[in-house]
């Protein structure tokens, strides 16, 4: 699967990031990597996040602080033998890419909203997920990728 796009807001001095209604905070490491970012606090983004780099936060874990808990209502789970793919929506919107290979980490190209904030996520075939379920992701702030809206352009230094 492509790697899952959605709208974002970057906060107020680029602390956190908004992906819907849920925040994830942004450690000092990831606007040392991305410094660009802080010039869009208050600003609309894309977020890009691969399905490998959402995995299950299994109960018995508390997210530390420099990792970010994401949430999601389970769609469909799909058994490949190693792996499980679940398909997920959450609140926050879709963005589709049109004519380009979504998981380019240099930039977007044309984009059309979609709707739902569906997204997808490669997980451990152990984990227990049945669609209709809550699922809560480890999502590492380190492993986001933040893309311009209007230029498509990945948003770095």
């Amino acid at each position: 699967p492509a790697m899952n796009l959605f709208e974002a807001t970057i906060a107020e001095g680029a602390l956190s990031v908004l992906i819907g209604s849920q925040t994830i905070a942004l450690p000092q490491s990831v606007l040392t990597v991305r410094p660009g970012l802080r010039a869009y606090a208050n600003r609309a983004v894309v977020v890009g996040i691969r399905p490998e780099d959402l995995p299950i936060l299994r109960t018995e874990e508390s997210p530390d602080s420099a990792s970010g808990v994401f949430e999601g209502d389970v769609e469909l789970v799909e058994a490949l033998g190693s792996e499980q793919l679940v398909h997920f929506t959450s609140d926050a919107h879709q963005v589709e890419v049109g004519g380009t290979k979504a998981d380019d980490a240099e930039g977007l190209s044309e984009g059309t909203l979609a709707k739902s904030g569906e997204g997808v996520a490669r997980v451990d075939a152990r984990a227990q997920l049945s669609a209709g379920g809550r699922v809560r992701f480890h999502l590492d702030p380190g492993r986001i990728h933040f893309f311009d809206p209007e230029t498509g352009q990945a948003i770095a230094g």
